[in-house]
């Protein structure tokens, strides 16, 4: 099935301001984009519109090849939800065990965790616990119309808002 642009659209902004808010905050990440994943022993594979590893980053940092019933999954996955697919993926990516997920939808990202086998609505991020991700889809809609580099400016200055001295 071919993407529709404003599914492309909202994959790469969301994707992009994923990596944004992660150098404004100065974290490490690795991104696989949508990688096809696969866990032999669960039967279970899908590939999200793009994943993050952070919280696992150290272990998979330059890694090529993956291995589900060996590697860490990767800590969050984003799906561009604009004909309701990802409910139907939950299960899935349960069973791959991606502890956090993002699925946006008609200008609001819903945030799920996973919690004993099965996905639960979450009111805050576990990868970015500081930054009210629910408002990302507001900063995107304020710059859209500005062209990407200034898209992509303005999510940087929203995240250093947020970050805290340790």
């Amino acid at each position: 099935m071919t993407p529709f642009p404003g599914h492309e659209y909202y994959k790469e902004v969301l994707s992009d301001a994923t990596k944004d808010i992660a150098d404004a905050l100065d974290r490490d990440y690795e991104s696989y984009g949508s990688t096809t994943w696969r866990r032999k022993i669960k039967e279970a594979g899908l590939g999200p519109d793009n994943c993050f590893y952070f919280q696992n980053e150290s272990l998979v940092r330059g890694k090529l090849e993956f291995d589900l019933d060996r590697d860490p999954s990767p800590d969050l996955s984003l799906e561009i939800d604009l004909t309701r697919k990802s409910l139907n993926r939950l299960p899935i990516y349960a069973r791959l065990g991606v502890p956090e997920l993002w699925c946006y939808d008609d200008g609001e990202i819903t945030i799920y965790h996973l919690q004993e086998g099965e996905y639960v609505e979450a009111a805050q991020s576990l990868v970015f616990p500081e930054l009210p991700i629910q408002s990302l889809p507001y900063v995107i809609e304020e710059h859209r119309q500005q062209g990407r580099r200034v898209l992509r400016q303005a999510i940087r200055e929203w995240a250093k808002t947020y970050r805290t001295t340790f």
